[in-house]
């Protein structure tokens, strides 16, 4: 059966749903077949991290309506060659990272942003964390009454606990970007890596966390993999699939799959939980 004869049948069946689910990267796979089925709304989930280049290729010629769901002033859309970022000298001329949700947001030079509704009431934090972020980036933001009341963390002197170190990173360089002997796509800090150990372990040893109660979360694929190792001696290590991903993509050591207890529908980037195998 030829791969027309496929996608005619596909596109038969997407004309009876209500509502079509796709990834950014099976879209583009399916964009003929989204062609023909003449889809007049486009909803984009976590808007914030989606290439600009994917957005296109999702606004169809049938398109009259699109909604992007995101927040901009969190995680940026994610590149490789983070020389090629926002954030970095080299990258200011490229900005890959800065994608058309937070251009229209935002507004640019000769263009004012476009309006955006905002949820104002959040359910995650203690107040004392919410405020950090509402004197900073939401001064709107409002404690739902789920969030008062929350009892201290077991263990330690404060909820809220900021260490300030001088040590500074281990840079990896490599030769996949468009300067080789500058760019650095991956970092990792020895002396962290100890001290985040020595914290989880402490946490646990109080005796009143479960596994989904702890995590830890790190910025760097290389500081990831540090942490892996470490943590592994004693803790079985939950991973979301982009992670685990990213570490195989990378090759930044040898594992299978067996590594890991991946979790994709889990809410916590990177979490730890308990093991027999603790030594003592």
């Amino acid at each position: 059966m030829s791969v027309e004869i496929y996608h005619e049948i596909d596109g038969r069946v997407l004309e009876t749903a209500e509502v079509i689910s796709f990834t950014t990267t099976g879209l583009a796979k399916q964009i003929s077949v989204l062609r023909h089925v003449h889809t007049k709304v486009v909803i984009c989930e976590e808007a914030d991290e989606v290439l600009e280049a994917h957005m296109l290729s999702a606004l169809i010629p049938s398109t009259q309506h699109l909604i992007q769901i995101g927040d901009h002033q969190q995680l940026r859309s994610h590149i490789n060659n983070q020389n090629l970022s926002l954030e970095s000298p080299l990258g200011r001329t490229y900005q890959l990272d800065r994608n058309q949700f937070e251009l229209l947001s935002v507004g640019e030079h000769g263009r004012p942003p476009f309006p955006v509704s905002q949820l104002n009431v959040q359910r995650r934090m203690r107040p004392g964390i919410s405020t950090l972020i509402r004197n900073t980036q939401y001064p709107r933001l409002e404690d739902h009454a789920s969030v008062q009341g929350l009892p201290n963390v077991v263990g330690m002197r404060k909820n809220n606990f900021w260490l300030d170190h001088k040590r500074t990173e281990n840079s990896i360089r490599t030769e996949n970007s468009i300067r080789p002997d500058t760019v650095q796509k991956s970092k990792s800090n020895h002396w962290k890596v100890i001290m985040t150990y020595a914290l989880v372990r402490h946490t646990v040893r109080q005796g009143v966390y479960s596994s989904k109660d702890i995590v830890v979360l790190t910025l760097y694929t290389g500081h990831l993999q540090k942490l892996r190792a470490k943590l592994s001696h004693d803790f079985n290590i939950v991973l979301i699939e982009r992670d685990y991903d990213q570490l195989a993509r990378n090759q930044e050591t040898a594992f299978t799959s067996e590594d890991f207890n991946t979790n994709p529908g889990s809410s916590y980037p990177r979490a730890v939980k308990r093991s027999s195998k603790r030594k003592p």
